[in-house]
């Protein structure tokens, strides 16, 4: 699986897909370390597609928050279906990670 990614300045717009999981979670960190390579800290992810986050694909969000913070970035979850919401609840992610309803509110939240 790839991870389409498009980025914007200092900000990078991944679409997650629709299992970010124990297959492809190196797969994600490696394209997310490439847009931090290039200049990104502020990570928007795309979750509308989402039917299966286990933890490793937890795991390589949380990955990519602590690189991210060191940089001063975030990483914000848009778009989340119902699956992925179920699982960014349960870890907790919301009280370091604000949600927004689509990846075009996180932009606007964001002036980008």
């Amino acid at each position: 699986m790839s991870f389409a990614t498009e980025l914007q300045g200092r900000t990078a717009t991944v679409h997650v897909g629709a299992e970010p999981d124990y297959r492809n979670a190196e797969t994600f960190k490696t394209t997310c370390g490439n847009a931090l390579n290039h200049g990104a800290c502020i990570f928007i992810l795309d979750f509308s597609d989402v039917r299966l986050l286990d933890s490793s694909g937890l795991g390589a969000i949380f990955h990519l928050y602590r690189r991210a913070s060191r940089r001063d970035g975030v990483v914000l979850p848009a778009s989340l279906s119902v699956a992925a919401e179920t699982a960014i609840r349960v870890a907790r992610l919301p009280r370091v990670m604000p949600r927004f309803p689509s990846v075009s509110a996180a932009r606007e939240a964001l002036n980008v």
